[in-house]
């Protein structure tokens, strides 16, 4: 199975878990919280987004710098939770633990193409994606819709191979 269609059926099943149906937009905290991972926000080092850390016998922990934008804030929370859950597929029972933390740089390896797919199909489903392009919305109503930026969104659409066209807003 390829990484994207991996990530993307990963997010699904976390949302039909632990957020069932909710409205949008989806709060990445809660749905960490609700799989037994502490997210909370912290002063990181310089350059460092977030980090993902589980060891053996303690409970599983996501930092996300505490100056980071609102929705800078939950598209890390949701990337990590994404380095957590392709990690607990893999290892199954975490014996060996593991750690994930996120420079801001332009690297990007199969873990890091996980994770951000993870958490633009979290954040930014496909469905709800496409039915907001169906209704019109414009670029920042979507971002808005979803509290994520509008770089995210524009990654997502092209992404999805979605080019939106000026039209009236949802």
């Amino acid at each position: 199975m390829l990484i994207k269609e991996a990530a993307r059926r990963a997010a699904e099943d976390t949302l039909a878990t632990h957020w069932r149906g909710r409205d949008f937009p989806v709060d990445p905290f809660e749905i960490a919280a609700n799989m037994g991972v502490r997210a909370s926000e912290a002063p990181l080092e310089d350059g460092t987004s977030g980090m993902v850390i589980s060891r053996l016998r303690t409970q599983p922990v996501i930092f996300v710098e505490e100056s980071e934008t609102r929705p800078r804030k939950r598209f890390t929370c949701a990337h990590e939770l994404g380095h957590f859950v392709e990690r607990t597929e893999t290892l199954g029972d975490l014996r060996e633990g593991f750690a994930f933390v996120d420079k801001r740089t332009s690297k990007t390896d199969a873990h890091e193409f996980y994770a951000n797919e993870f958490a633009a199909n979290l954040l930014m489903p496909e469905d709800a994606v496409r039915r907001l392009e169906d209704e019109g919305c414009t670029l920042i109503r979507m971002a808005g819709y979803f509290d994520v930026s509008v770089p995210a969104i524009e990654v997502r659409l092209r992404r999805l191979g979605i080019r939106l066209v000026p039209a009236a807003s949802c």
